[in-house]
């Protein structure tokens, strides 16, 4: 036969593992979505083109260091190796091109940033998925 106080501390005991099981998921579903914001992999050195990561974006910066201009252009990941050019600016010389997939009311995409250049330069390109174009 099992007593009061045993059949208490496993009531007890049962409680306790059901509310932190219940707060871990409570805790899990209100995580915030991871924020995107990295630069271009391999993009150092003289290139003409470059792109980041596969990711969920919604703006692009580009920029040729060596003052030859450049485009950037934000590309939605369709599947199957199908992509489409969401928004696409270019700039010369050494300034900066930016497309916002937010300004251009798409809002949070899947794909990645481009970066190219008429002629070989050191270009640097980032991605992010801040709501400000910034």
């Amino acid at each position: 036969m099992v007593s009061d106080s045993l059949r208490r501390r496993r009531v007890q005991a049962a409680s306790l593992v059901v509310a932190v099981v219940a707060a871990c998921a409570v805790a899990y579903s209100a995580a915030p979505a991871f924020a995107t914001n990295e630069y271009f992999p391999n993009c150092e050195g003289l290139h003409t083109l470059c792109n980041g990561n596969e990711n969920y974006i919604r703006n692009v910066f580009g920029i040729n260091h060596s003052g030859k201009g450049n485009c950037t252009t934000l590309w939605r990941n369709n599947g199957g190796g199908s992509y489409t050019a969401m928004e696409s600016e270019c700039v010369g010389g050494g300034n900066t091109s930016a497309e916002c997939a937010n300004l251009g009311g798409y809002g949070e995409v899947y794909g990645h940033g481009e970066i190219t250049s008429g002629s070989a330069g050191e270009l640097r390109g980032r991605q992010d998925n801040f709501s400000n174009c910034s």
